[in-house]
């Protein structure tokens, strides 16, 4: 397509990146969280979302890896309508994972004051590296198992055999 043509379109460069990114995180979505809806809500669905989102960052849609990793990085800093797109997706994002850390403490698959925005942070933290090990650096190991967890939350949702669970306030204990 001519740029006349993507102009008349779109109307705006500002239109055409906010339609990317959508199509970006409704193709994220399909690949990631809609086949792990037939988990039930709570631990196993999380893995199940967590696991297919390793599997988008080693197989990625476009070539340049996540693009709502990439648009990020690229909008955090910035104020305007992408911005606000790109808060959305990954709002959303965050309360697809809040969801099922929040039902897993209340199926008691995760215990009674586990700490969910830490653990919400972790996960969300570990996707971010995976991108950019695999991106930046292609790091192939990133993703090949332990020590790292192909799901990203073996550390995370996972206690020592003699440790309390990580999450807790430090006057609390399993």
């Amino acid at each position: 397509m001519s740029k006349s043509g993507v102009h008349k379109h779109f109307g705006t460069k500002e239109t055409l990146q906010i339609s990317t990114l959508d199509k970006a995180f409704v193709d994220f979505w399909h690949r990631v969280v809609e086949p792990a809806l037939a988990e039930p809500p709570g631990l196993r669905r999380l893995r199940a979302v967590c696991a297919n989102a390793v599997g988008y960052l080693e197989a990625p849609l476009l070539p340049g890896g996540c693009l709502m990793t990439a648009a990020l990085t690229e909008y955090d800093g910035r104020p305007g309508r992408v911005r606000d797109a790109v808060a959305e997706v990954w709002s959303r994002w965050r309360g697809q994972l809040r969801a099922d850390l929040t039902a897993a403490v209340e199926n008691g698959e995760l215990p009674a004051g586990f700490d969910i925005d830490q653990a919400l942070f972790e996960i969300v933290a570990t996707g971010l590296a995976l991108n950019a090990a695999m991106q930046l650096q292609h790091d192939r190991a990133a993703v090949a198992g332990p020590p790292r967890d192909r799901t990203g939350l073996g550390p995370v949702l996972t206690p020592a055999p003699d440790k309390p669970a990580r999450f807790f306030p430090e006057d609390q204990t399993v």
